[in-house]
C-alpha cells in the first residue's frame, strides 16, 4: 500500500515521545524464532478470549460525560473475575493453545496519552503469566472509545497520534519478548460517534443503518488501511524482537463482510483479525469473504466468535456445528468469545458461561463442538485452588480519599472480613466500600465495624462487588496505616456444603454468616424447597433484616382481622406468624400444605409482600419483559416486582418460568441477594 505523508509536527512528535515515555527496567531478551504468519495460524490452534475483563466498560463516565480514569478496578468493571494463574492452566489443560488478551488503556491514560505504571505492570503480570503456561498470546487495544471518538468525527490525524503515542510504549515495554507476543494494534474501527449514548447514531450509540452509502464506506475503510500500515511500520521501527514479530491487522468493524476491502502488507509476519458472529442475511457473504482471503494466501484469524444472540441453546449448537466446521475446512483459526466470566450474560443462550473463573468449569457440551471441528482432542477441568486467607491489600493506603483494591475473585468471595491496622489516631473518620456498578458503603459507628485500639474490623458478609476500598480522612497526618488484609470469621463453614452446586457455595455461607440459615435448611441444597421450608427461611429473614422478633413485627405490621389465622395441619410459629402478616394464605380447606412443592411465581408473590414489609424496594409492577408473564395463574404483578428489584432473575429467552419448582439453594440465594 501507499506509504502515508506524515505532518513534520506528527513526525517530532513521536520521536521526542520515543526519549522520554517512562518504562521499567528493560526486560531480558528470550529466545526468538521467527513465525510467519501463515505458520503462527497452525501455533495458535482453538483459542480463548479473556472477555471483557481487561476492557472496560464504556459506561465509566463522569458526571459532564467525559470518560473516567480508573485504576486497577477497571479490570473488572464489566463485572467479571481477576485473571488469575490457575485459570490459565485450566486453558491449557482443556486443550486451548492460545489466548487473546483483550485490553482496554484509555483509563489508565494521562492527556498526553502516557500509561498508567500501575496498570502496565499488571499487564505484563498476566502476559508472563500465559506465557509461563505456554501459551500464544495476543495483546491489543480494545474498547479505546476516545480513538473511535476521533474516527467518527474524522480527526484522523488526533487518532494516530492517540494510537501511535499508546502503541510506542506497549512495543518498547515488550519488544524483547518472545515469538509466542502477537501484537494486535487495532480492534474494531468504527466509523463512530458519542459510544455508549442510546440516543444517539440510532439507538445506541453505534453507527445507524443508514451508514450504508457507498463513499462513505470505501473512505473509511481506507483510513483503516492506512492506520493498519502506520501502526504496522511504528512496530517495525521499535526495536527488539518487534521486526518480525507477528502482528494481527484488522477491517472495518472487524466484520468479515468487509474483508474484500482489507488491503493486506507486504509483510510475511502478518495476519488478520476478524469476528464471526450469526449475522442473518450477511453470514453468507462472510463466510464467502473468509475464503476468498484465504485463497489469496492471507492468513485469517477468528478472532471474536460465539452464537451471540440466539434464541435457544439448541439453535445456537445446530449454529456451532455447521459454523465451525465450514471454518475449519477453509482453514480459519478460531478464538472462542466467552462472556464475562461469572454468571450469563444476556447475550448468551446457555445456561452457563463458556468458562466459570470462579469454579474452573467449562461447559463442554458447546465446547465439545468446536474443538471436533478442529481435530483437537478436548481435555479435563482444572481444578482451582483453596481461597489463600488472609489476603493483604497492597499499598499505598493514604494517598488518596478512597484507596481500592480488586483482589483475587476466590480470596474476596471467601472472605468476610476486612481489617485496618494502624498506628496513631484516625481524625474525622473511615469509611469502608465494596462495589461493582453500586457501592455498598458503610461508615465510623455502623454496627457492622468493630473499633479496637489500633484495629478496625468491618465485617463484608453478605455484600457484593469485586472491588473493595478504604478511606480514613485526615489519616495521613494523625495514624499509619501499618496493614490492611481480608480474612475469614472462625467457625464460618457451613454443614453439608457439597450438597450444592458450586455456584451457591458463597452464598449459602453468607447466608449462615449472617445467621439466618435455618438448620433445617442445611443439606440437600439441590431439593425442591417446600412451602413449609421456604416460608421457615423467610422468617428468618425477616427477623434478621429487621432486627425484630415475630412478635415485634406482628405488632408493627399485622392487621388486626389477621390475627387469629390458622391452619389445621400446623401450628408451627413461623408459619402462622406469615399468614398473620399476609405473606402466605393456605391452599384451601383450612390447610397451609407444608409438605407441597413450591413453584416460581408462588415465591414472587411472597417474596413482594415481604418486601413491602421491609420497606426498602421501589414500588414497580410495570411490565419487566419477561416472554413468559401471561403464563403467571394468581398475580402477574409480583413477576414484574421482583424483576424490577432484581430480587428473582429470569431464564433463558427472557422467561420467568412461573410453574417451575423452586430448589433450596435457588431460595437462599434470592434471599442473600436481597442483603
Amino acid at each position: 500500500m501507499k506509504a502515508m505523508r506524515k505532518p513534520l509536527a506528527l513526525v517530532l512528535t513521536f520521536a521526542i515521545l520515543l526519549a522520554f515515555v517512562p518504562v521499567a527496567a528493560p526486560v531480558a531478551q528470550a529466545a526468538f524464532t521467527p513465525i510467519t504468519g501463515w505458520d503462527m495460524m497452525e501455533k495458535l490452534g482453538v483459542g480463548y478470549n479473556l472477555g471483557h475483563l481487561e476492557s472496560w466498560n464504556y459506561t465509566d463516565r463522569n458526571e459532564d460525560g467525559t470518560y473516567k480514569k480508573m485504576g486497577l478496578e477497571s479490570e473488572v468493571s464489566w463485572g467479571g473475575e481477576r485473571i488469575e494463574q490457575w485459570q490459565l492452566k485450566s486453558m491449557v489443560q482443556k486443550g486451548f493453545s492460545s489466548v487473546r488478551y483483550i485490553i482496554s488503556w484509555q483509563p489508565h491514560l494521562d492527556d498526553d496519552y502516557i500509561i498508567d505504571k500501575e496498570w502496565m505492570d499488571r499487564i505484563v503480570e498476566v502476559v508472563d503469566m500465559a506465557l509461563e503456561e505456554g501459551l500464544y498470546v495476543i495483546i491489543n487495544t480494545h474498547h479505546e472509545h476516545l480513538f473511535h471518538d476521533f474516527l467518527g468525527d474524522g480527526n484522523y490525524e488526533e487518532a494516530k497520534r492517540y494510537l501511535f503515542t499508546v502503541w510506542t510504549q506497549i512495543a518498547e515495554r515488550f519488544k524483547n519478548y518472545s515469538e509466542k507476543l502477537i501484537f494486535e494494534p487495532m480492534n474494531e474501527p468504527w466509523p463512530r460517534t458519542n459510544y455508549g449514548d442510546p440516543d444517539a447514531d440510532g439507538g445506541a450509540g453505534w453507527q445507524s443503518e443508514e451508514w450504508t452509502a457507498e463513499k462513505e464506506i470505501a473512505e473509511f475503510a481506507e483510513k483503516v488501511n492506512e492506520l493498519n500500515g502506520d501502526a504496522l511500520n511504528l512496530i517495525r521501527k521499535s526495536g527488539g524482537y518487534n521486526d518480525k514479530r507477528v502482528v494481527m491487522l484488522t477491517i472495518t468493524q472487524a466484520e468479515s463482510k468487509w474483508l474484500w476491502r482489507y488491503k493486506h502488507p507486504d509483510d510475511p509476519y502478518t495476519m488478520v483479525g476478524v469476528f464471526f458472529y450469526p449475522s442473518g442475511k450477511y453470514e453468507e457473504i462472510a463466510f464467502q469473504q473468509v475464503e476468498m482471503a484465504l485463497d489469496k494466501g492471507i492468513p485469517v484469524v477468528i478472532k471474536e466468535t460465539f452464537p451471540l444472540n440466539i434464541d435457544s441453546s439448541d439453535q445456537a449448537m445446530e449454529w456451532s456445528k455447521a459454523t465451525y466446521k465450514r471454518l475449519a475446512d477453509m482453514g480459519a483459526v478460531p478464538m472462542i468469545f466467552d462472556l464475562l466470566g461469572g454468571g450469563v450474560d444476556f447475550w448468551s443462550p446457555f445456561p452457563m458461561t463458556i468458562f466459570e473463573k470462579m469454579t474452573g468449569e467449562w461447559y463442554d457440551a458447546w465446547l465439545e463442538i468446536i474443538f471436533k471441528a478442529y481435530g483437537k482432542t478436548m481435555g479435563t477441568d482444572y481444578p482451582p485452588p483453596p481461597p489463600d486467607l488472609p489476603y493483604e491489600l497492597k499499598e499505598p493506603y493514604t494517598e488518596k480519599q478512597f484507596t481500592f483494591w480488586t483482589p483475587p475473585t476466590r480470596e474476596l468471595a471467601a472472605a468476610e472480613k476486612m481489617v485496618v491496622e494502624y498506628e496513631g489516631r484516625l481524625n474525622s473518620g473511615y469509611a469502608f466500600v465494596r462495589f461493582t456498578s453500586d457501592w455498598a458503603q458503610f461508615n465510623n459507628g455502623d454496627k457492622r465495624i468493630t473499633e479496637e485500639p489500633g484495629k478496625l474490623t468491618f465485617d463484608i458478609r453478605g455484600l457484593e462487588g469485586n472491588t473493595v476500598g478504604f478511606a480514613a480522612w485526615g489519616a495521613g497526618d494523625a495514624a499509619k496505616i501499618k496493614r490492611i488484609y481480608l480474612d475469614t470469621w472462625e467457625g464460618s463453614e457451613v454443614p453439608n456444603l457439597a450438597t450444592a452446586d458450586s455456584w451457591a457455595h458463597d452464598h449459602i455461607q453468607q447466608a449462615d454468616a449472617k445467621g439466618f440459615l435455618p438448620a433445617t435448611l442445611q443439606n440437600n441444597y439441590k431439593a425442591d424447597i417446600t412451602r413449609g421450608e421456604f416460608v421457615t427461611l423467610a422468617m428468618s429473614w425477616l427477623r434478621y433484616k429487621t432486627n425484630m422478633t415475630n412478635a415485634e413485627l406482628l405488632a408493627k405490621h399485622a392487621k388486626p382481622e389477621n390475627m387469629d389465622r390458622t391452619f389445621t395441619d400446623t401450628a408451627d410459629a413461623d408459619i402462622l406468624a406469615a399468614a398473620r402478616l399476609d405473606i402466605t394464605a393456605g391452599t384451601g380447606g383450612g390447610q397451609f400444605g407444608v409438605n407441597t412443592n413450591f413453584n416460581r411465581e408462588q415465591a414472587a408473590i411472597m417474596l413482594m409482600k415481604i418486601c413491602r414489609i421491609v420497606g426498602t424496594f421501589k414500588e414497580d409492577t410495570s411490565d419487566f419483559g419477561f416472554t413468559d408473564i401471561d403464563a403467571a395463574q394468581w398475580l402477574p404483578d409480583a413477576l414484574n416486582y421482583v424483576g424490577h428489584n432484581g430480587v428473582m432473575s429470569g431464564k433463558l429467552g427472557g422467561r420467568f418460568a412461573p410453574k417451575d419448582n423452586f430448589q433450596r439453594q435457588e431460595s437462599i440465594i434470592v434471599f442473600n441477594k436481597m442483603g
